[in-house]
């Protein structure tokens, strides 16, 4: 990176002709050694943590968009983007689960008769949904 004489703090010290801090793109950086760093702040907002869904949806951008992955990171928009899939995942499994159990014939009376039948069911049930969100949301 070059150095740009504007906006500028020079450091004499030890016979160096670089600036200490400039300024490219709107991004601020500081010498440090023999390169430029950027100076980025961290976000100061609280964050509540990630549920599956949004931790899946990171790994899937990190594995198959790593692009997108970086330019949401860079940009700051990534945990929001991943907050919101978290939710919308999350409520349309729940919509899914509670459409499809009528469907499947999954009802409180066969829970009261065969306990261990309607477990099973509403397993598989439950992995029939995960698959239907997870193509529909988080690979995508």
């Amino acid at each position: 990176m070059t150095a740009n004489n504007r906006g500028t703090n020079m450091n004499n010290t030890e016979n160096n002709c670089f600036p200490d801090t400039i300024e490219k793109n709107g991004i601020p950086y500081v010498l440090a050694g023999d390169v430029y760093l950027p100076l980025i702040g961290v976000c100061d907002r609280p964050q509540k943590p990630l549920g599956t869904w949004g931790r899946m949806r990171r790994s899937y951008l990190k594995e198959h968009d790593n692009g997108l992955y970086t330019e949401m990171l860079l940009t700051g928009v990534l945990y929001d983007h991943l907050t919101e899939i978290d939710d919308a995942a999350q409520r349309r499994y729940d919509a899914l689960m509670d459409a499809m159990q009528s469907s499947w014939g999954i009802t409180e009376e066969l829970k009261a008769e065969d306990a261990h039948g309607w477990a099973k069911q509403m397993n598989a049930l439950a992995a029939a949904v995960r698959e239907i969100v997870t193509k529909e949301l988080i690979y995508c």
